[in-house]
């Protein structure tokens, strides 16, 4: 049996791909003996991982090389293949999707080796399409549920005779029959006319969502509740045939109006003028494999107990065309912070998830990078004075674990400002600590993002000779 190593390497290996963009790089294969090789083909790999298990989805694949090995002998392949625009990555809180960049190779009489690396997808300029979500769950499925619900009762029937039969069914219709009415037509006829628009129904995180819900009831009508809230809910299938279970599972939910006890007028329409802005998350309408993401905008109206008006519209969220905008995007298992804000803290966030293109950095110089540069000469007080006089003032494109809640700044904090916090923070890899130095007034935000992932642009300011640290201040 023939072995055979592949190693991929990637141009720019730090940067993101952009759906509908190329991946360009290089494959070296090496065998331990003389084979042949009947192809090796490259592609860039979608993973959906969610409750229903793994679903692949691959982008086109290019055959690289085909012909013989010589033992010992490595060979390098260059490649350049097509990034599918979708699914674009997405880090949720019940189901992930995540992509590779794989090779594989065919060797005769071999099991086909294959190699992959981690790549990261995110938006283009390209006009994205959200997928129909307008039912979550489709026909059919309730079709086959009906039929295997009716299959034991028609035995069932049969062993009971006709004459039990007929006195089931005119029981189950005379009683069936007025809870129908009670629960859908009764809640209809009552409210009376309901006019409940909303525009846009396609946008991008960040943008505004707005619209009206008017009530004209027939006659005065005292309302238990009358609510619309915007919510974005992850459905995820499992199993299959009588065994298939849908759960569905909100991550995020912000209300839009909420009023107890409110008396609606009879002889005018009652109306409420609906906005609310979409949370800064990379969280887009999408539809892949056994998982969904629905962003929807729900509206109830309670008469008193179970009675009660319910009407939905589905949202389709895209990625935004303006690439600047997509950057400090946070991922969607991050939605529920904003449940917390109050409207100015929200707004606060929003702000500052949105940066000013002309701080954008050089890509050439990357933060990932700066952080290993430092971690190397954090022992190396004349490397790190030749680091500070390079990149001080340079903004880059920054991400790290909140650790700490706002504090005064410590001896070695003498570039923090007044109208500033110090928080501390963290580097996954390599481990390297940070000071934040950011807007008091966004302290709040902060301090609730304790042990949350922060991304956003900063510039560095300094560094803290006795922990090791790097000030960086947010923008």
């Amino acid at each position: 049996m023939s072995k055979c190593k592949l190693v991929i390497q990637r141009e720019s290996p730090d940067q993101p791909l952009r759906g509908g963009g190329r991946a360009r790089g290089l494959v070296r294969i090496v065998s331990e003996v003389d084979t042949r090789c009947r192809g090796l083909s490259v592609a860039v790999v979608a993973t959906c991982d969610g409750p229903g298990g793994q679903s692949l989805t691959s982008g086109p694949a290019v055959e690289v090389f085909s012909g013989d090995l010589v033992a010992g002998q490595p060979r390098e392949c260059p490649f350049d293949v097509e990034v599918p625009p979708w699914p674009l990555a997405y880090q949720g809180v019940n189901f992930q999707i995540w992509h590779q960049l794989q090779a594989t190779a065919d060797i005769p009489w071999a099991t086909d080796p294959q190699a992959s690396v981690a790549v990261r997808v995110v938006p283009s300029d390209l006009d994205y399409s959200a997928p129909d979500q307008s039912k979550v769950f489709a026909a059919p499925n309730w079709l086959l549920k009906a039929i295997s619900f009716l299959f034991p009762l028609v035995f069932v029937f049969n062993a009971l005779g006709p004459k039990l039969l007929g006195i089931i069914l005119v029981s189950v219709a005379v009683l069936g029959l007025p809870f129908w009415l009670l629960l859908r037509w009764y809640p209809k006829w009552r409210i009376g006319t309901v006019d409940f628009q909303l525009k846009p129904l396609t946008l991008a995180p960040g943008e505004w969502v707005t619209g009206h819900l008017s009530i004209h009831p027939r006659g005065t009508l005292q309302a238990k509740r009358i609510s619309v809230r915007l919510v974005a809910t992850e459905v995820c299938e499992s199993g299959s045939g009588d065994d298939r279970k849908v759960e569905r599972f909100e991550i995020y939910s912000r209300n839009m109006v909420v009023a107890d006890g409110l008396a609606l007028p009879g002889e005018r329409a009652t109306r409420f003028e609906l906005t609310n802005r979409l949370p800064p998350i990379a969280a887009y309408s999408l539809k892949q494999g056994s998982n969904q993401l629905v962003w929807a905008v729900e509206a109830m109206i309670g008469i008193f107990g179970l009675i009660r008006w319910n009407e939905t519209r589905v949202l389709s969220v895209v990625p935004s065309r303006d690439q600047a905008a997509q950057l400090a995007l946070r991922p969607a298992s991050d939605a529920r912070l904003f449940e917390l804000l109050d409207d100015s803290e929200f707004e606060g966030m929003m702000l500052a998830s949105t940066p000013d293109p002309a701080d954008l950095p050089d890509e050439e110089i990357t933060f990932e990078e700066t952080a290993r540069q430092f971690w190397s000469a954090r022992h190396q007080p004349e490397t790190i004075a030749l680091l500070l006089e390079a990149l001080q003032g340079l903004p880059l494109r920054a991400t790290a674990m909140i650790q700490r809640r706002p504090v005064r700044g410590g001896p070695a904090d003498r570039g923090l400002q007044p109208e500033e916090l110090a928080i501390s923070a963290q580097v996954d890899d390599p481990p390297l600590p940070l000071t934040l130095y950011v807007p008091r007034q966004r302290g709040d935000g902060f301090e609730q993002s304790v042990g949350l992932r922060w991304s956003g642009i900063a510039e560095v300011v300094g560094w803290d000779d006795g922990g090791n640290r790097l000030q960086l201040r947010v923008h």
